[in-house]
């Protein structure tokens, strides 16, 4: 592994762990012990999160959202088809690697 490989990990993780203390600071992350060992994980936000994807049913995505499906590890955030995906939202999500789908 580069020492350029080895920063990006590093970062990553640290960011991750930062969102995670945010989240919680915030009150908005409720992951129980039991939940996350069987890979699902209920949100405080209003929404069912597994390994497939993070299902929001609010009428705007913001980068909070975001952050707290990339807390629950999701690759994937689905909104409805009317949702606003505000501007913050979308750059932290393509940051993350996270996609972002509309139902039809």
């Amino acid at each position: 592994m580069s020492n350029e490989e080895l920063v990006k990990k590093i970062f990553e993780l640290v960011m991750k762990e930062i969102a995670k203390l945010e989240a919680e600071q915030a009150g908005t992350a409720q992951v129980a012990g039991s939940a996350q060992a069987t890979g699902t994980v209920q949100a405080a936000v209003g929404c069912a999160c597994d390994a497939a994807g993070f299902e929001l049913g609010k009428k705007v995505l913001s980068e909070s959202d975001v952050k707290q499906a990339h807390i629950c590890g999701a690759r994937e955030i689905i909104v409805s088809r009317k949702a606003i995906i505000t501007c913050l939202a979308a750059e932290y999500a393509n940051r993350r690697g996270i996609t972002i789908t509309r139902k039809p």
